[in-house]
């Protein structure tokens, strides 16, 4: 981890452990937001045993108090850490050096790195979303957060961890094939997000290393025009481009059945995985939540300020239901669910299928898809 001498640092802008203790309650606080699993427990009537879902963001929650048994069996009960954070000082910021430094990045990689290495732990790395994203396609969660690659930050950042697994970026911004060439050389995921990149744009990304496309049709163009002549968007360009996958957020809202079956006839399973984009209030039926920026309302999460979709609420099994409604077969829906997911991340060695050898993650579902039961690593997950 780095060392910046930040005992010196927040001295001199007058914060002291009483600060500190307080600032790391509000934190843990929201780190224990409950997560509620989707069940359905009415019919007995078992229909499928199937490898469990493996979700391809490795999202997160605040993280407080690292030694914390509650924010830890929290997270891995979760099974994912969404970091989410701030661009400024103490949170996150650039220092004199160039370097970005910061509590809630170094809390991320921390926690991200001791829950990786505990006995069977379901957490296997850490997903960054943005800085480096278009502005004219981020949502309002970013604000003015955002920022151009930068080697010099995200080089020392990548170089002081092992647990960074997938990073997205807009690949129009200055440097961003550079960035994803770097980051392909590590062997992490770069992935297409918030952006307005047109064919060539598209194809420069993914021969760079951008390999997978997030959110896909969300935070993106399509066909347009300006004027009297047409123009190829984000999703005609990745459509045109056979090797590279995609994701998509099949909660009824984002995109309706039409597209859904569209998408699975272009890429087909083998390209197109499952993602619920899920905030911390993932299966809440409430419309009010903690978070003063945020609004639940017709089934999505939404900028309480400007109405914009800003995440989703789904369950995983609750993008399986809807995919299957929308006309696609159920084994495919199931193999976009896990084994697809898995292969894209880089862990179809340990998830994705039941075979010897793999972690014996297994859902039990019923004939209306809805979860029984699940194990993880071979141990039954009771209450669910």
């Amino acid at each position: 981890m780095y060392d910046h001498n930040k005992e010196k640092l927040f001295n001199s802008w007058g914060y002291t452990i009483d600060d500190s203790k307080w600032l790391q309650n509000e934190i843990e606080k929201q780190a224990l937001q409950k997560y509620i699993e989707t069940n359905g427990l009415a019919q007995p009537n078992m229909a499928v045993v199937i490898q469990s879902f493996v979700e391809p963001e490795y999202a997160g929650v605040w993280i407080g108090k690292t030694g914390s048994s509650g924010v830890l069996e929290y997270v891995k009960g979760k099974g994912k850490m969404t970091i989410g954070y701030t661009v400024y000082a103490p949170m996150n910021y650039t220092d004199e050096n160039g370097e970005f430094v910061g509590f809630d990045t170094e809390f991320a990689i921390a926690v991200c790195e001791k829950l990786m290495v505990e006995e069977n732990s379901p957490v296997m790395g850490l997903h960054l979303e943005g800085p480096y994203l278009n502005p004219k396609r981020a949502s309002d969660q970013f604000g003015d957060k955002l920022a151009e690659p930068d080697a010099a930050a995200y080089t020392e950042l990548v170089e002081s961890t092992d647990c960074i697994k997938r990073w997205d970026a807009s690949p129009e911004l200055p440097g961003a094939l550079d960035f994803a060439r770097y980051l392909k050389s590590k062997g992490i995921v770069a992935t297409i997000s918030h952006t307005e990149a047109e064919y060539q744009e598209v194809k420069d990304a993914f021969e760079a290393g951008f390999t997978h496309v997030s959110h896909f049709y969300n935070g993106m163009p399509g066909f347009h025009k300006n004027r009297e002549y047409k123009y190829e968007g984000t999703v005609e360009s990745v459509y045109l481009i056979d090797d590279i996958t995609i994701e998509l957020i099949a909660d009824g809202r984002h995109l309706p059945d039409t597209i859904l079956k569209l998408a699975y006839k272009v890429k087909g399973a083998e390209k197109t995985c499952l993602v619920t984009a899920s905030l911390a209030y993932a299966g809440v039926d409430a419309k009010e939540v903690d978070d003063p920026s945020i609004l639940i309302e017709d089934g999505v999460c939404k900028s309480r300020e400007t109405k914009q979709l800003v995440g989703s609420v789904a369950t995983m099994d609750v993008l399986v239901q809807n995919m299957v409604k929308a006309g696609v077969p159920l084994e495919d829906v199931l193999r976009m669910a896990s084994e697809t997911p898995a292969k894209i991340m880089g862990v179809y060695d340990k998830k994705g299928s039941l075979e010897k050898d793999k972690d014996a993650d297994i859902l039990i579902l019923d004939k209306k898809l809805r979860i029984r039961s699940v194990w993880s690593k071979g141990q039954l997950i009771e209450g669910i």
